[in-house]
């Protein structure tokens, strides 16, 4: 028995364009309105998509969205489309017989499929939803031939015929190295004459599976392109390559072998005499802008900026703005924006209020200003005013703090399919701000924003995966969304990815792997991964011990204003690791850690008061500090204060006081605080004198190896 696997599936994409010989071919053409001019051809698509195959591990994400995506896009084109979903094996023949016959009375007919495929003994199988074989030999009887769909098409004498595949086709059979059926990918095609076919990569290699993205990566450039206007097949398909071997990093290279004897143009935009050459390069160049092709869209938008519509002149802010196409300008993003902006350009008016709260392009830092062009932008529904808006509303920026105003606007902008809004609501949800807390809906939000690979989106998921909130605790969903996350160069995501591998959850620890993803936060300036990768090296883990690079990270973060940053910087002063020993600049970085509220910071800050170090001995102020600490569940805080009302340092001595100090760190498992309980408890110091349980708090704190007790029970003659 085989399954077809879907972790390492490789997705291509085959377009086989049969075109019957002519001697003089004409191009195919359709306006942009997606009406075909009167009197050219009509066009036939049927569309198929098989994603729920019943071979367990055989399921597959993308072919559904695929066959969406593609109908929708043939719809645009003019095509009279017949899409389905998840055909089994009679009724995908039939859908190609019926298709085949309806052909007869169209012009060009197109199929297009999006599934698991495979080669066999030199032939092409698409495989249907209840294929169920057990050896290669039943691929013929248990699969599609393509072979069944090129005569039905070419049957039906329609004059133009394109077939696109977009299938797994990895080796079922792993054992089976040799003989018909090959390992990966598609032979070199034997086309006839008036022919064309595409692969998504080169002949006998494969494609990439796109993982985390809606489309397999050919498809979806392959979607950016074919309905550009004016554009022909060749013009589309060099496109595609480029992109595709761009973002594969050049690992894939698209390859098309073509006996075409006339072009193929899916869209032709019809040529108004008013229409000028100006005029089609600024579509181009906003069509490039959405495409994210900045460099092709910078190009030609500041060539024709005299001539740029609202609309327009905001894109090329946005570009100023955000170094897209072009050096980061914000002086000239400030021009293009207000341009745009005083026409009543919603996009703009958000880039403006942008340029205002930051301060940038020569504007004075106006939180007043920005708030009024959020308002006006997001009041005009554009979802990037809407999620600055609640921006300003969560943190009072402005406008006084209100998390229901901030909750209403990132609704706004997540319900229209704003990736950072979904984000934000969510964070709104998780903690309960302006909603009531709501974990379940936290998780629906982020997840709409991380499957749109919106990197805080995909970190503020892997988190909730990694704690159990609103969904089963899952190490190894959190660590693949942090993944996702950090690959894209997120801080947070690759902080978060190194602490799942130095802590050994959801993967094999490895401290070598946690060193290089917080590495890359840390350089980033990202203070958690700055911390965290000083305590690698502080430690030795995954790195040689230094003490000194310790430091130097510390500091980056302690500089930052981190108050973990600063409360390890101060331990290096304290100790003299990595630094030569200073009690009053240890001082000094536990006293801004404190200040902050940092509980560690201020359990360290009195300790050095009530030891005298740096600062003149005060017993009342190490209380004070031991006693925010303790508050905040701190158990060395807690410790220190009841050894102060045990001693009466700092304090009227009190035992009881003492005693239940000592209990809140012991039932936080601390060792210290239950060797001290167990103390108590052997001389009734605040608690009636009871030996049987000084020796269960006792044996408690010795099994963690704690000295105080181990001695306390040898001397009662216990063992532990």
């Amino acid at each position: 028995m085989y399954y077809l696997p879907t972790r390492l599936c490789t997705l291509f994409v085959l377009l086989f364009i049969t075109v019957c010989p002519a001697p003089a071919q004409k191009s195919i053409k359709i306006v942009a309105n997606g009406q075909a001019p009167a009197g050219t051809e009509r066009r036939l698509a049927l569309v198929v998509g098989n994603t729920r195959y019943n071979r367990p591990g055989a399921m597959l994400a993308n072919p559904g969205n695929d066959a969406d995506a593609m109908a929708a896009m043939l719809d645009k084109l003019g095509f009279e489309v017949i899409k389905r979903k998840d055909l089994d094996r009679v009724g995908f023949e039939q859908a190609i017989d019926n298709f085949g016959k309806r052909l007869a009375n169209y012009d060009v007919g197109l199929f297009y499929f999006s599934g698991h495929g495979l080669q066999y003994e030199g032939e092409t199988y698409l495989v249907p939803t209840d294929e169920n074989m057990a050896a290669p030999a039943q691929i013929g009887y248990h699969c599609v031939n393509l072979g069944r769909l090129l005569s039905a098409m070419e049957g039906s004498e329609a004059q133009t015929n394109i077939v696109m595949l977009d299938a797994c086709r990895s080796n079922p059979f792993p054992k089976a190295k040799k003989g018909p059926l090959t390992d990966g990918g598609l032979a070199i095609p034997r086309n006839p004459p008036g022919t064309i076919v595409v692969y998504a990569t080169s002949a006998n290699s494969t494609a990439d599976d796109n993982p985390g993205e809606t489309n397999g990566l050919f498809t979806g450039q392959l979607l950016r392109y074919i309905g550009q206007p004016n554009r022909t097949l060749s013009q589309i398909l060099i496109d595609t390559r480029r992109s595709v071997y761009d973002r594969s990093n050049k690992r894939q290279l698209p390859a098309d072998y073509s006996q075409l004897l006339g072009d193929f143009v899916f869209v032709e935009q019809r040529k108004d005499a008013e229409k000028s050459q100006e005029a089609n390069e600024i579509a181009e160049g906003v069509q490039a802008f959405e495409n994210k092709e900045y460099s092709r869209a910078f190009s030609l938008l500041s060539r024709h900026s005299h001539l740029l519509d609202a609309a327009s002149q905001a894109r090329l802010g946005a570009m100023y703005y955000n170094g897209e196409g072009v050096a980061v300008d914000y002086i000239k993003a400030e021009i293009w924006f207000r341009k745009a902006a005083e026409q009543g350009n919603a996009r703009a008016k958000n880039g403006l209020g942008n340029l205002y709260w930051f301060g940038r392009g020569g504007l004075t830092k106006d939180p007043i200003e920005a708030l009024r062009w959020f308002k006006e932008s997001a009041n005009q529904g554009d979802p990037r005013g809407q999620y600055s808006l609640g921006v300003m509303y969560e943190n009072g920026y402005g406008v006084a703090r209100d998390y229901g105003q901030a909750v209403s606007w990132y609704r706004k902008a997540a319900e229209q399919g704003h990736a950072p809004g979904q984000t934000n609501l969510g964070y709104m949800y998780r903690n309960g701000y302006g909603v009531t807390q709501d974990y379940s809906q936290a998780v629906s939000w982020y997840r709409k924003a991380a499957e749109q690979g919106d990197a805080p989106g995909q970190t503020n998921l892997g988190y909730m995966y990694r704690n159990g909130y609103g969904v089963t605790q899952d190490y190894s969903q959190a660590v693949s969304w942090y993944r996702k996350a950090a690959e894209q160069g997120h801080a947070p995501g690759q902080t978060n990815l190194g602490n799942m591998y130095r802590d050994g959850k959801g993967v094999t620890q490895d401290y070598g792997q946690a060193v290089s993803w917080y590495r890359k936060a840390a350089e980033q300036g990202y203070v958690r991964g700055q911390v965290n990768l000083g305590y690698m090296y502080e430690n030795g883990y995954g790195v040689t011990q230094d003490y000194s690079q310790a430091v130097s990270w510390y500091r980056k973060a302690a500089e930052q204003g981190d108050a973990p940053g600063q409360t390890n910087l101060g331990y290096m002063y304290e100790n003299g690791y990595g630094v030569t020993q200073d009690y009053s600049q240890a001082v000094s970085w536990y006293r801004k850690a404190a200040e902050q509220g940092d509980a560690q910071g201020q359990t360290n800050l009195g300790y050095m008061y009530g030891k005298g170090y740096g600062v003149t001995q005060d017993y009342s102020q190490a209380v004070s500090w031991y006693r925010k600490a303790a508050e905040q569940g701190n158990v060395r805080g807690q410790v220190n204060l009841g050894n102060m009302y045990e001693n009466g340092y700092g304090v009227t001595q009190d035992y009881s006081q003492a005693v239940s100090w000592y209990r809140k760190a012991s039932e936080q498992g601390d060792a210290g605080g239950q060797a001290y309980l167990g103390d108590m408890y052997e001389y009734g110091k605040g608690v009636t004198k009871n030996l049987v349980t000084a020796i269960e708090w006792y044996t408690k704190a010795a099994r963690q190896s704690n000295d105080y007790a181990q001695k306390a029970l040898r001397r009662l003659g216990k063992s532990w």
